[in-house]
């Protein structure tokens, strides 16, 4: 009998323990779902320029965050951004991050390097004369 009484005072804790540790694990799978709803959505680095008449088409400048590497980034948009690489920008005045100039790029490549996580910002270069 006391083994009996015993077992339920136990047997009720872990229930209620059971039932706790349930019902989080539904809130988080609930809300850890990614939205299908909005695919193709992911944010990307902010276009600057994209409408001014002397942007010069596929000419890039390209803003990484402190300490990321252009290999890194080479990797994270799957080319070899060195092909595409006019010049990186004085490492004295950016010492702590790169900022490089790439020509030749195309939609589906500036896509890519926008959806980047680690890119602040793409600028589009401007046909000389034009000061912003």
């Amino acid at each position: 009998m006391r083994l009996t009484n015993l077992s339920r005072i136990i047997s009720l804790p872990f229930l209620l323990l059971y039932i706790v540790l349930f019902l989080m694990a539904a809130a988080t799978y609930k809300h850890g779902q990614r939205d299908t709803s909005k695919q193709g959505t992911a944010p990307q680095a902010p276009l600057h320029f994209a409408d001014h008449p002397a942007r010069i088409s596929g000419w890039y400048r390209v803003e990484l965050q402190p300490g990321y590497l252009m290999e890194q980034h080479s990797i994270a948009v799957g080319t070899n951004m060195n092909t595409y690489l006019r010049e990186i920008l004085d490492r004295r005045r950016y010492p702590d991050r790169i900022i490089y100039t790439c020509k030749d790029v195309g939609d589906e490549l500036l896509d890519a390097i926008r959806k980047d996580p680690k890119v602040q910002a793409v600028t589009c270069d401007l046909r000389d004369g034009y000061m912003e």
